[in-house]
């Protein structure tokens, strides 16, 4: 497993499916064990060029974002239980509709939440990825990240605004296609990516410091684990985060592994290895 980037968890809760720069996906048990692994660096179906994110909704579709490509790859898992292999793909996209694509969650409906243009924009499809609909937050802030409850089918999005060095949450209101403001995180800045547990907690990456923050819905700070390292509970340059029912799982892309974490921040696991995946 080299340099993963992207975690996304299923709605059933029982896998985490991971993203890898040399263009792998993984699927591993809760507790770091090794069901399957595909793909490879190509342009052909089931290959990737720099996958960054990847999630699944909860018709079981698995959703690849192949940044290098400019394109999602999606898999339809009633189509046959991979056995160290995947469906044929559903694929769409090319460099008109994806500019710098860095980001992606699916809806509990099945419709893909995308940011791209390295966090300009935000945008949902529908489940063939037509009919592109912008979502607009406070203006110059980024898009740094966008998550999702599959089963309830509530999605979040993640905006860093520079000019007042706050971070918000927007929740998507599904009655009206658009974003409603919902809290600031309290004293966040420059977050990355971010996931939410169904006891409303928010798990957020800040890069600059390799540090997990946990907040509350309301966007009151909560405590902060982490620190730039290779030991347990370290991390150099943290990027993707899941939170779920079993635990918080983090991508530890320079240190090549995944490190699960309870709610508090207490180390459980760390797994790692090229084409491997070996719990620790």
């Amino acid at each position: 497993m080299v340099r993963p980037v992207g975690i996304g968890q299923n709605d059933e809760r029982k896998f985490i499916y991971v993203a890898a720069s040399d263009g792998k996906i993984f699927n591993f048990t809760l507790d770091g064990k090794l069901e399957w692994w595909s793909g490879g660096e190509g342009s052909e179906p089931g290959l990737y060029s720099n996958p960054v994110d990847i999630t699944q909704d909860r018709a079981r579709n698995l959703w690849v974002l192949d940044e290098g490509n400019s394109r999602v790859q999606k898999f339809n898992f009633y189509l046959g239980r991979p056995e160290g292999h995947l469906p044929t793909a559903e694929t769409w996209g090319d460099a008109e509709i994806f500019d710098n694509p860095i980001g992606m969650r699916a809806s509990g409906f099945g419709l893909p939440f995308i940011i791209d243009k390295g966090g300009e924009r935000l945008r949902r499809f529908n489940s063939l990825g037509g009919n592109p609909l912008p979502l607009e937050g406070e203006p110059g802030g980024v898009w740094t990240s966008v998550t999702a409850i599959p089963i309830e089918g509530f999605v979040f999005a993640l905006l860093w605004v520079p000019e007042t060095e706050t971070t918000k949450r927007y929740q998507f209101n599904r009655s009206e296609s658009k974003l409603d403001f919902i809290a600031d995180f309290e004293g966040l800045k420059e977050p990355g990516r971010f996931s939410v547990d169904r006891k409303d907690q928010y798990f957020v990456v800040v890069p600059a410091t390799n540090e997990i923050h946990r907040y509350g819905i309301d966007g009151k700070f909560h405590m902060k684990w982490g620190g730039k390292g290779s030991g347990d509970g370290e991390f150099d340059g943290a990027t993707g985060i899941q939170a779920g029912v079993e635990g918080v799982y983090v991508a530890d892309t320079n240190n090549n592994r995944v490190q699960r974490f309870d709610a508090d921040g207490t180390f459980l696991a760390a797994w790692s290895g090229e084409g491997t995946g070996g719990a620790t």
